[in-house]
């Protein structure tokens, strides 16, 4: 007992340099657990899965793959060290752990009930400026912890259901 076995459920996203799928795991307890998971596995590289999951480049794509999967590592850091931060813990996502597997990098994120903004349909004007308020108020608390935020789009702005009050940040 104490290994982790995520279950993946269906991808949900790709982006340029990964795939994000929605996963459960099951606890100590034997209670089932939702989380994301983040695959490094950029689009813009030839990259085949073999069947036992493994990633492999092409010749001249491998020093390519080794600096996104490096990318993906320092981003996670980057993300935990924020999301440590007074006042940004609840704008940037908890990214819980991190996983080298089938020669690529793994990201699993507490699951959050909600849709990135670019998959949302907001309704009124009012809620519209709830959610860029709430945007600014956490890329400002990023600058002023000395990072700039500069991949701000609606794919990496999540809305958490129920409200447009507070948004969480993540791809870091």
């Amino acid at each position: 007992k104490g290994a982790c076995v995520y279950v993946i459920q269906k991808e949900i996203a790709r982006g340029a340099s990964c795939i994000v799928y929605d996963a459960f795991y099951r606890n100590n307890s034997g209670a089932k657990k939702f989380v994301r998971i983040k695959e490094c596995y950029p689009f813009t590289l030839t990259i085949t899965r073999q069947e036992d999951g493994t990633l492999v480049p092409i010749e001249s794509d491998k020093n390519s793959f080794e600096e996104r999967k490096e990318n993906l590592r320092q981003a996670f850091d980057l993300g935990n060290k924020l999301f440590g931060t007074s006042g940004l813990t609840n704008f940037t996502s908890n990214a819980m752990d991190i996983y080298e597997l089938n020669q690529t990098v793994y990201i699993v994120t507490a699951y959050q009930e909600g849709k990135i903004l670019s998959c949302s349909k907001l309704s009124s004007l009012k809620e519209c400026v709830a959610v860029v308020k709430s945007t600014a108020k956490a890329v400002e608390k990023i600058h002023r912890s000395g990072y700039l935020c500069l991949d701000i789009k609606p794919e990496n702005i999540f809305l958490l259901t129920g409200t447009t009050e507070m948004i969480q940040l993540f791809d870091f």
